[in-house]
């Protein structure tokens, strides 16, 4: 018999293995290991750890922390960082630009976050060397890849890809996507790349840009590639079993004390796409080569979603994916313990400033899930259900306990969708979150992450086995409705659905 986890409602955290009525296993608490700090050290990011051939005048580029209001940065000969060459305080942004710096040198880097509170922590230490100065030819113009010339149908977030030119070696690129072949309004400017690759944020659906690339070294820069283009697509649009979710302000929670998502608080969202499905059995089997599900036999046991799934199997989902697909991974760990189905992954930082996917915020989880409603449930009824007409109403928009013979999950899309065409936002099984579980601000709020460490990570929507039988209620598979779990715990009723800005 499989795992299952114990889904909570607040002052009922319990976690572990369940076998009826008893509890066994548990879950400690993970915190970022920063001494107590709720501010965590940025991450470098560019130039990568250890390059060389850089320019005496680069961009050092880092993660952002979250809830940091600016960044110091230390740049020095040696890794005791007795004699900085540069020190640089109140960065506000997640670079920094050093120039003056000497041919043929090693240089060696860290970065810490402040705001108004507290100072983080220094960084890891990354380092690079400068070229020598010598005989170095200014680099070739770059050769555009991908997407193709004059591509229709991209994301807001495409991956755009380059080949560097003949000449001299590169140390890094300058990139421009602009709404004019003339370059006069441009949505991108951006020197210091070190890969060949980059994704732009920033674009609208439904338009065409104009993107080209240079490359620089210690020599000089080179001319710009040829222009190419590319159209997105309409909002709405579903691309990749995906759907577009326009960003916008809700009222997140709910007033009614039985669903324990109180305050209700005003909360923004960018726009990001989100899977319409949960990841099904079929989808999850031919990226990562096995199907850990419960339920998994029949004929229809490949469109069911995937269960049995803990929260960092779920993370791993999402880099396999990104990396599938062409994106940077959002997900980043320090190593990995498996061990008696209670698989964990330690040090894990989730850059949300990369576009790959990964597990919806709570807060993309609800407005997702609403997609404009206000009632309990999304589809418009309120809770509880007081007559059989209202159970009816349930019924035909959820799979759960009570309309599921055989019991167990089903396979996905296979009740209405609501407004925004997403499927099982309630019912079928609980969907991860990336949040930590913790209490609510009645502040208002953008773009909000959750807790910066925590016990627990958040799961929405229900499953097919809640209803009353199992001692819960169908407060549960309310749009508003909070669970938590064990990130390190399976369960026969655990999925999930991907995002991606």
């Amino acid at each position: 018999m499989k795992g299952w986890f114990a889904l909570m409602k607040p002052g009922l955290f319990i976690c572990g293995m369940v076998v009826a009525a008893m509890m066994i296993g548990g879950c400690k608490s993970s915190p970022t290991g920063n001494g107590g700090n709720t501010l965590s050290a940025p991450t470098p990011a560019s130039p990568t750890n250890g390059s060389s051939n850089q320019a005496t005048s680069l961009a050092l580029e880092w993660n952002a922390s979250s809830g940091a209001t600016s960044y110091g940065l230390e740049v020095a000969t040696a890794l005791s960082f007795a004699s900085p060459v540069v020190i640089q305080a109140g960065v506000t942004g997640t670079s920094g630009t050093v120039t003056g710096l000497s041919s043929s040198t090693t240089y060696y880097w860290r970065v810490n976050a402040a705001n108004i509170s507290e100072t983080s922590g220094w960084s890891a230490v990354w380092s690079f060397t400068t070229s020598s100065g010598t005989n170095t030819a200014v680099p070739g113009v770059p050769v555009l890849d991908s997407p193709a010339n004059g591509a229709t149908g991209q994301s807001v977030a495409p991956a755009l890809s380059w080949s560097s030119g003949s000449g001299g070696a590169v140390a890094s690129y300058g990139v421009e996507v602009s709404t004019s072949a003339s370059f006069g309004n441009l949505i991108v400017n951006q020197p210091g790349f070190t890969t060949n690759s980059m994704t732009p944020s920033g674009l609208s659906n439904n338009a065409t840009y104009y993107w080209r690339v240079n490359a620089a070294n210690i020599s000089g820069t080179s001319g710009w590639s040829a222009v190419w283009s590319f159209t997105t697509i309409p909002a709405g649009t579903t691309i990749m079993g995906m759907v577009h979710i326009p960003g916008g302000t809700f009222q997140m929670g709910s007033n009614n004390t039985a669903l324990y998502a109180t305050p209700v608080h005003s909360v923004t969202v960018s726009s990001f796409y989100m899977d319409t499905t949960d990841v099904t059995q079929a989808s999850y089997q031919a990226l990562m080569g096995v199907n850990p599900s419960y339920f998994d036999t029949g004929a229809m046991a490949p469109r069911k979603p995937v269960e049995d799934v803990n929260w960092y199997d779920a993370a791993l989902y999402c880099n396999a994916r990104s990396k599938h697909d062409g994106y940077d991974t959002v997900y980043s760990y320090s190593s990995k313990y498996s061990g008696s189905g209670y698989d964990t992954l330690a040090g894990v930082v989730v850059d949300y400033t990369k576009h790959g996917y990964r597990l919806p915020t709570e807060a993309e989880w609800e407005y997702a899930c609403r997609a404009g409603s206000t009632a309990d449930y999304y589809w418009g009824q309120s809770y509880p259900p007081l007559t059989t007409a209202d159970t009816v109403q349930i019924s035909a928009h959820v799979w759960c306990w009570y309309n599921n013979t055989p019991y167990g999950t089903k396979p996905v899309a296979t009740k209405p969708a609501n407004a925004f065409g997403l499927y099982d936002m309630s019912g079928n099984v609980w969907q991860w979150c990336n949040d930590w579980y913790g209490d609510y601000s009645l502040s208002a709020q953008t773009d909000p992450l959750g807790p910066s460490y925590g016990s627990y990570r958040v799961l929405r929507g229900g499953s097919w086995y809640d209803d009353f039988g199992y001692g819960y209620g169908l407060d549960l598979l309310c749009a508003a409705y909070r669970g938590s779990g064990c990130p390190s715990v399976r369960s026969g009723g655990g999925g999930f659905r991907c995002v991606r800005r």
